[in-house]
Parts: C-alpha cells; sequence; structure tokens
C-alpha cells in the first residue's frame, strides 16, 4: 500500500494531474507484473489431462 501512495506524493500529491499519473503508472506496472507471473506459472503451459485410468485388481 506504501508504493502507490508514495508515487502519488512523488508525481505531484493527491487530486493532482502528475499525482494522478504517478498512480496510474504504478497501477499499471503490478497489473503487467500479475499478468507476466500467471502466464509463466507451470500450470498454464502444462495441459491437464482428462483421461482416466482404471486398474483391474
Amino acid at each position: 500500500m506504501a508504493a502507490p501512495m508514495l508515487a502519488e506524493a512523488l508525481f505531484g500529491g493527491k487530486g493532482t494531474f502528475g499525482g494522478e499519473l504517478g498512480l496510474a503508472f504504478v497501477t499499471a506496472v503490478a497489473f503487467a507484473t500479475i499478468l507476466a507471473v500467471v502466464a509463466a506459472s507451470p500450470s498454464a503451459r502444462r495441459p491437464v489431462s482428462r483421461t482416466t485410468s482404471t486398474t483391474a485388481s
């Protein structure tokens, strides 16, 4: 929670165009990071096998 507040303060403060722009930039970077992590997860690359095996006992 500190990163968005810091970006907002560094880019001009709350309610200013620069503050809103800084907040939008930090939000976009966070969203892109989440997408990259999800896209690189092993479960996203490995197809799920839907076949069931039956063994005779």
